[in-house]
C-alpha cells in the first residue's frame, strides 16, 4: 500500500513565508547597522586625526611667527592673520619663504579654514590657497595676552590691531566648539605662547608718557 504524500497546506506555506521574511529583515537589520556604526567609527577617527594634526600645526605656526614689517600680526574675536614660513612660497616647492597664513571659521562649511599667501601673492594683491583644516567646527574665538602698562599686569582683549599694538602678543588663545562630540567634548581651549612677544600697547603707553609730561 503506497503512502499519501505529505504536502503543506495554504497556510502553513504563508506561515513559513512570514517566518522567512522576518529572519531575512532581521539578518538584513543587523548587517546594515554594522556598516553603519563601521562607517561613522571610521568617519569619527578621520575626524579625530584631522583635529590633532590641525591643533599641532596652528600651534606650531603661532609659535614660529615673528615681527615683519610687510606682514602684519593682526586679530580679532573670530579671525587672525600673521607671518610666518609657509612651504611653496618660493620657486622651489620644496622650500620654506615669508608668507601669511590666516586662520577662520567658513559658516558654511562649518569648518576651521588655514589661508597660505606667498609672499609674491601679497604683493600683487591676490588671495592664497584656502584648505578646511579642522571640520566640523561651529564656532572659532580668539583672544590676545598683553601686558597692562598702566598695571604691569597680563590680561587678554578681543583683537589685536596694527593702531593699538608696537609688537606680537604674549599668547594667543583660542576655542573651538564642535557641531557633534568630535573630540569627545563638545569644545577645545588651547594657549599658544608666542616666544618673542611682548604684548606692549602703543596706546597705554603714549597716554602715560603725555600724563608725565
Amino acid at each position: 500500500m503506497v503512502g499519501k504524500k505529505k504536502s503543506f497546506t495554504f497556510i502553513e506555506l504563508i506561515i513559513t513565508t512570514v517566518i522567512v521574511g522576518l529572519a531575512g529583515l532581521a539578518i538584513s537589520t543587523v548587517f546594515y547597522n554594522g556598516i553603519k556604526i563601521w562607517r561613522r567609527a571610521t568617519v569619527d577617527k578621520t575626524d579625530q586625526r584631522r583635529l590633532i594634526v590641525g591643533l599641532e600645526k596652528i600651534t606650531r605656526r603661532l609659535s614660529n611667527t615673528f615681527e615683519f614689517s610687510e606682514i602684519d600680526f593682526e586679530g580679532e574675536e573670530d579671525i587672525v592673520h600673521f607671518p610666518t614660513l609657509i612651504k611653496g612660497g618660493s620657486e622651489d616647492s620644496s622650500l620654506h619663504s615669508v608668507g601669511k597664513v590666516t586662520y577662520f571659521l567658513d559658516k558654511d562649511k562649518t569648518a576651521l579654514v588655514e589661508q597660505e599667501t606667498n609672499y609674491s601673492q601679497i604683493y600683487q594683491e591676490k588671495e592664497g590657497k584656502s584648505s578646511d583644516l579642522i571640520p566640523a567646527v561651529s564656532e572659532f574665538s580668539l583672544s590676545y595676552c598683553y601686558l597692562d602698562n598702566a598695571t604691569g599686569t597680563f590680561m587678554w582683549k578681543d583683537s589685536w590691531e596694527k593702531e593699538e599694538q608696537d609688537t606680537l602678543p604674549l599668547a594667543v588663545k583660542f576655542k573651538l566648539i564642535f557641531k557633534k562630540d568630535l573630540p569627545q567634548e563638545k569644545e577645545v581651549v588651547q594657549t599658544v605662547v608666542v616666544p618673542i612677544g611682548t604684548g606692549e600697547q602703543k596706546i597705554s603707553l603714549q597716554s602715560i608718557e603725555s600724563g608725565l609730561d
